[in-house]
């Protein structure tokens, strides 16, 4: 339960997350102030560090790897140093995200596997490459906001690098 003495205690809901409460100089407790500025950056997509908010909402992942097997057929990890390279290194997404999606491509019937050289060889059917061109207009969106990712990375990194020259 909560405790005067450590007044960061947090309180289950049963539902997988901590409420956090401050005291309050009535000797009662703040459960709105609790989680401090950074948490409300957070929730506000601000993110900590300068990161603004996530680089791929619920379900554009899916789109880029779709687009990136029909480009060519790709293995799993080409795929994550693809996209990590779209986005100029600003996010590499991992194995225990790439791998399930290819899994799912395959179970909707977007994608096929076969094994080459030891290595699982992901590639575009009809179906996934009528699902793409059904979604190309969000397939073009998230391909400009990753090469605008790409792009303020490489001038941030020039930035930094002409500072420290003049230092």
């Amino acid at each position: 339960m909560r405790s005067r003495t450590n007044p960061r205690h947090g309180r289950e809901h049963g539902h997988g997350h901590r409420h956090f409460a401050r005291p309050t100089r009535d000797g009662g407790w703040d459960h709105e102030r609790g989680h401090g500025r950074d948490h409300d950056r957070m929730r506000e997509g601000g993110g900590l560090g300068g990161r603004r908010g996530r680089v791929f909402d619920h379900g554009d992942l899916r789109l880029v790897v779709l687009q990136l097997i029909a480009e060519k057929p790709r293995h799993g990890y080409e795929i994550i140093k693809a996209v990590e390279e779209l986005v100029g290194g600003a996010y590499s997404p991992s194995p225990g995200v790439i791998y399930p999606t290819l899994t799912m491509l395959e179970d909707l019937g977007h994608a096929t596997v076969t094994e080459q050289d030891g290595k699982k060889l992901h590639a575009l059917t009809d179906q996934g490459r009528a699902y793409l061109e059904e979604n190309r207009p969000a397939v073009e969106a998230l391909q400009a906001r990753m090469a605008q990712i790409a792009g303020s990375r490489a001038k941030t990194r020039r930035l930094r690098s002409s500072a420290r020259r003049r230092t």
